[in-house]
């Protein structure tokens, strides 16, 4: 079953038609979330993949990081 997602608020894309946060899954930057878990999920991903499958946020923040090192320095 595909996961539902919704869009970011306006403004919270900072300007760019991308989103701001990674997919959990592909790490593709995309401005949709799982909102049960407040997680980013692309559109491709939540087609392929099922709810019990998105992470708890604190693993995906976690997992961004190892994957994005420079991301641990930046502060928004």
């Amino acid at each position: 079953m595909p996961i539902p997602l919704e869009r970011e608020p306006q403004g919270l894309d900072r300007g760019s038609d991308r989103g701001s946060e990674h997919c959990c899954f592909c790490y593709v930057v995309t401005p949709y979330w799982y909102p049960k878990k407040d997680v980013a999920v692309c559109l491709v991903c939540a087609a392929e993949h099922d709810v019990d499958e998105v992470p708890v946020k604190r693993d995906w923040c976690a997992a961004v990081q190892d994957r994005f090192p420079w991301l641990r320095e930046t502060r928004y």
